[in-house]
């Protein structure tokens, strides 16, 4: 055979031409596919990746609102303008104002004498209004329906994610019955001083007295009925009298009697005692007696000392109604509370008059012996309610607005 170069037809050649180009296409087909599915499932691990992501901005979202509605402060945010941005959950318990209420008003409207404050710290003013910048303050506010309360705040600047200032933070607390509390230690370390002093100073004035009667007595006894002089002795045996009561009422403020072990059926009690107090002279006929007992109570402890207190408290609610009005007398039971569930269940008794009220400076004084804004008082009546109480190991509160009336709210343990 010859050796010289083979020679293939030419459809041969164009058929092995077109099965490469089929070849190669088949493969690059494949490898098409293969990378398809490759970058497929890459997006969709992406995807599920970004989802993920996005439910965790979600949750991390809700996180911080449920911690800002949560907190058991009152939290007030402002914009650059002072008006307000957001107000949380505890500062509409705190206030009575609810966010629909407040959103957008200026911070001046809501908390009177604020900007005030920031003005006499020295705080240029900045698009008409001062940044509140204050490390405390604290102030009286009227919460909506007219509780005064006692609030305690601070202040500091709202900043975006570049730290750019955008407006002002207030975070708020309620202090009133801090505060009261404060002033209820006080007041026992006051009648506490005066109480002793004055158990001395009553006996020896009791010892003169006792005498100036019994000299008078002796000589109306040897002047005889016909004396002329008689009227000038029942004046001062009228007036011994007087001295006596009040040196009682004193020695009674400072120094009762122990507590009493008698069970005491409460709600019995007090309606007997409202009885005598609505036929008694000191009960205005234009005041009207209102009842809301909501518990049976029964509590140890001596009637009379009980009945003096609130015989007081009701004079003390019809001296301030000389026009008359409402005088309302509510009596409960309260359970402990969780925190504190080893103390021992109260009662609750609260006489509340629609008289003028107390004045602000005067309420902490009140309980205070011989302080006393009427004409005629001692001013041992409420010194002797308060001393009564706290040897019961109980608690008087009182609240007083100039024009709307007083609440004395006294809790016995039972």
């Amino acid at each position: 055979p010859s050796l010289g170069p083979h020679f293939f037809p030419p459809g041969m050649a164009q058929s092995n031409y077109v099965f490469f180009l089929i070849a190669v296409n088949i493969m690059g087909f494949f490898l098409v596919a293969l990378l398809s599915s490759y970058l497929a499932e890459q997006i969709r691990r992406k995807e599920e990746e970004l989802k993920a992501r996005l439910v965790d901005y979600s949750q991390l979202e809700q996180l911080y609102k449920h911690i800002v509605q949560n907190v058991p402060s009152g939290l007030i945010t402002v914009d650059g303008e002072g008006r307000v941005t957001s107000f949380n959950r505890t500062a509409e318990e705190i206030t009575g104002y609810r966010l629909e209420d407040v959103y957008q008003k200026e911070i001046g409207e809501i908390l009177p004498g604020i900007l005030e404050l920031s003005r006499s710290a020295g705080r240029a003013l900045e698009q008409g209004w001062e940044k509140l910048r204050f490390s405390r303050w604290e102030t009286k506010f009227e919460k909506r329906g007219g509780t005064s309360l006692t609030l305690g705040f601070s202040g500091s600047p709202l900043k975006d994610s570049e730290g750019q200032e955008i407006g002002s933070i207030l975070i708020f607390q309620d202090l009133t019955q801090l505060r009261e509390m404060e002033e209820e230690l006080k007041r026992r370390e006051r009648l506490s001083a005066l109480g002793s002093l004055a158990a001395g100073m009553a006996h020896e004035i009791r010892n003169p007295l006792a005498s100036i009667s019994g000299s008078i007595e002796i000589m109306k006894e040897e002047l005889g009925e016909s004396s002329s002089h008689n009227q000038l002795m029942d004046i001062v045996l009228r007036e011994v009298a007087c001295l006596n009561s009040l040196i009682a009422d004193f020695l009674l403020f400072a120094r009762p009697a122990p507590p009493g072990k008698d069970l005491v059926p409460l709600n019995d009690l007090v309606e007997e005692i409202l009885i005598m107090f609505g036929n008694s002279a000191d009960c205005n006929p234009r005041i009207r007696i209102v009842r809301n007992f909501q518990d049976p109570v029964a509590l140890r402890a001596d009637p009379q000392q009980i009945k003096q207190v609130i015989w007081n408290l009701l004079i003390n609610a019809a001296q301030a109604m000389p026009e008359g009005g409402d005088l309302t007398v509510e009596l409960r039971r309260r359970l402990p509370i969780l925190d504190h569930a080893d103390q021992p269940a109260q009662c609750e008794i609260s006489i509340s008059d629609s008289g003028t009220g107390i004045a602000e400076g005067d309420v902490g004084k009140i309980f205070d012996p011989f302080f006393t804004t009427k004409e005629n008082g001692t001013g041992l009546g409420l010194s002797i309610v308060h001393r009564i109480v706290e040897n019961y190991g109980g608690k008087v509160w009182v609240r007083s607005q100039i024009g709307r009336g007083t609440t004395f709210t006294i809790y016995l343990p039972v």
